[in-house]
């Protein structure tokens, strides 16, 4: 394996690691604001056509499963009830 690459996977376990502590002993309130600090960065990246990170879509999914178990609505899950609003 490349330096670069065994230095980068390093980090983006070290990274999974912290975020899934914060994930785990955040408030609701917290959750929700990292839910869409999240949502949006994804989005923005998206549309800037930056390809999204691995590690970034697996924390994201870290911080809905977790809002999911506490019974908070996610940014997708609004923008899923919008949608279907929209085409009813």
């Amino acid at each position: 394996m490349q330096p670069f690459k065994k230095w980068k996977e390093a980090s983006d376990n070290k990274y999974k690691r912290r975020m899934f502590g914060v994930i785990n002993s955040s408030s609701d309130e917290k959750l929700i604001e990292l839910n869409k600090e999240f949502y949006n960065g994804i989005e923005f990246d998206r549309r800037l056509g930056k390809k999204v990170s691995k590690v970034t879509i697996e924390i994201d999914g870290l911080i809905n499963e977790e809002m999911r178990k506490r019974g908070l609505k996610t940014c997708d899950d609004i923008e899923e009830d919008i949608w279907f609003s929209q085409h009813r």
